[in-house]
C-alpha cells in the first residue's frame, strides 16, 4: 500500500481560485500607528516642534511647518526612506483620521518644504528639539544621578567582598553616556574612588583645542582605521581640568564626516581619569562596538544614507528627522515595550506591531479600529495601551 496517498491528500501547486475586489472602504495597513500616534501625541511632537524650528509658512497655507515635520517623522517611522515613498501615504485612512486632515501632505511638498532648511541656524530648533525629547524622558536623563551612584555605592560595599580594595585597585568603573555630561556626575565618580568614562558634546571651545592638536596617533581598528590624541580640558562648568581623549576618523568614499571640519573628519570626545591608551578609553566606552550597531540599525532601518534632495542643508534636516525617528522608537521601547536596555530593530517592530490589518468604524460619535481577532501578538498590544496609559 503507497502511504503517501493515505496520509498525503493535497496535490501540488493546488490552489483555489479566489476573486478580488477593491471595494473594501475605510482600511489600513498600518494598524499599530494607532499607538504609535498617541504615544507621539503624549511626547507632544508638534508643539515642541513649532517651539524649536523657527521657519514658518505663510497664513494661507494648508499645512503648518510643525505638521509637515511629523508628516515626516510619522513616515519615517513607517519605513518611508524617500519622500517618494511618502507617496504610499497620502491616502492611509487611518493616519488621515488620527491626524485630522481630509489628505496628508503629496511627496512635492515634503520635498519643497525640507529645502527651507537654508543654513545651520535652521538645523539647530531640529537639534534643540532632539535633546529637549531626549532629556524629556525617564531614559537617558541625569536627574538624580548622583543619588543613584551613591546608592548603587552603598548596596556593592553590602554584596561584594572587598569592594574598597577593588575601587583602590582601579577595578569599578563607570560610563556616562552624552546626556550626563555634567560636573556633578564626574566628582562624585571621583569622590566615591570609581574609574569613569564619559562621552563629552563638542561645543566650540573644545572644538577649538580639537584644532589645535598637532600630533595624532594612527590606530589599526577591526572596523576602520582611527587617530586618536589626549589633552588637559576644562569645560565652563566644571570644577578643574581633566583628561579629555579625542577620536577622529575619515569615513570611506570620501563622505563628508563632521559639519565643522574641512578636512571631513569625524570627531568623537570623552573625558576620564583613567590612564588607559586612547584606544582602549574608545574601546571601553564603545562596549565592542554598540555604536556600530546603532548605526547599521538607523541606516537599514531608517535609510539615514538616502539623499532626499540636490540641497545640502535640506538633506541635514532630513537626517535630522529620521533620527528623531530612530529616537522615538527607541523611547517607544522603553516606556510603552518596558523592555529596558533590550532593543528589537524597527523592521520587527513594523512586522509585529505596526504593519497590522485593520478597518476604521464609527460607532455612534465614537471612532473604533476594528483589528483581526486572531492577532497573535494582541495580548502584548493590549500591555503597551496599558503602559502607555500610565505615562
Amino acid at each position: 500500500m503507497n502511504m503517501d496517498t493515505i496520509y498525503h491528500k493535497r496535490r501540488p501547486d493546488a490552489t483555489r481560485n479566489i476573486q478580488e475586489e477593491f471595494n473594501l472602504k475605510n482600511t489600513t495597513v498600518y494598524g499599530g500607528y494607532n499607538l504609535i500616534a498617541d504615544f507621539i501625541k503624549a511626547k507632544r511632537l508638534e508643539a515642541i516642534l513649532g517651539k524649536c524650528v523657527g521657519i514658518k509658512k505663510a497664513d494661507w497655507c494648508t499645512y503648518e511647518f510643525s505638521f509637515i515635520l511629523r508628516c515626516l517623522i510619522d513616515g519615517y517611522i513607517l519605513g518611508m526612506e524617500r519622500t517618494k515613498h511618502f507617496e504610499a501615504l497620502e491616502e492611509e485612512n487611518l493616519i488621515k483620521e488620527k491626524l485630522g486632515v481630509k489628505k496628508l501632505p503629496d511627496y512635492t511638498t515634503l520635498n519643497k518644504d525640507l529645502k527651507r532648511f537654508k543654513d545651520e541656524g535652521d538645523i539647530e530648533g531640529l537639534k534643540a528639539f532632539g535633546m529637549r525629547l531626549i532629556r524629556s524622558s525617564d531614559v537617558h536623563t541625569s536627574a538624580g544621578s548622583v543619588e543613584f551612584m551613591r546608592g548603587i555605592d552603598k548596596k556593592m560595599g553590602q554584596i561584594v567582598k572587598r569592594y574598597k580594595k577593588l575601587k583602590r585597585r582601579g577595578k569599578v568603573l563607570a560610563r556616562f553616556d552624552e546626556g550626563f555630561d555634567s560636573e556633578e556626575n564626574y566628582k562624585e565618580a571621583e569622590e566615591l574612588g570609581w574609574g569613569y568614562v564619559g562621552k563629552v558634546r563638542c561645543f566650540n571651545p573644545l572644538k577649538l583645542n580639537i584644532f589645535g592638536i598637532k600630533r595624532w596617533r594612527k590606530v589599526g581598528n577591526s572596523s576602520r582605521d582611527i587617530e586618536v590624541a589626549s589633552i588637559t580640558y576644562k569645560a565652563g562648568r566644571w570644577s578643574k581640568g581633566r583628561r579629555v581623549v579625542i577620536i577622529r576618523w575619515q569615513d570611506d568614499g570620501g563622505t563628508q564626516g563632521s559639519f565643522f571640519d574641512e578636512l571631513n573628519y569625524n570627531y568623537a570626545a570623552f573625558v576620564t581619569n583613567l590612564n588607559w591608551a586612547e584606544e582602549d578609553i574608545y574601546g571601553f566606552y564603545n562596549n565592542r562596538g554598540t555604536v556600530e550597531n546603532r548605526i547599521k540599525e538607523a541606516k537599514y532601518g531608517f535609510g539615514i544614507d538616502k539623499i532626499p534632495t540636490d540641497e545640502f542643508y535640506a538633506n541635514y534636516a532630513a537626517l535630522q528627522l529620521k533620527m528623531i525617528a530612530y529616537n522615538l522608537v527607541s523611547l517607544f521601547q522603553a516606556e510603552v515595550m518596558d523592555m529596558g536596555t533590550l532593543r528589537m530593530s524597527i523592521r520587527s517592530i513594523r512586522k509585529m506591531f505596526i504593519n497590522i490589518a485593520g478597518k476604521l468604524i464609527k460607532r455612534g460619535r465614537q471612532r473604533i479600529l476594528k483589528l483581526a481577532e486572531d492577532y497573535i501578538y494582541k495580548d502584548r498590544h493590549l500591555k503597551m495601551r496599558e503602559q502607555l496609559a500610565s505615562i
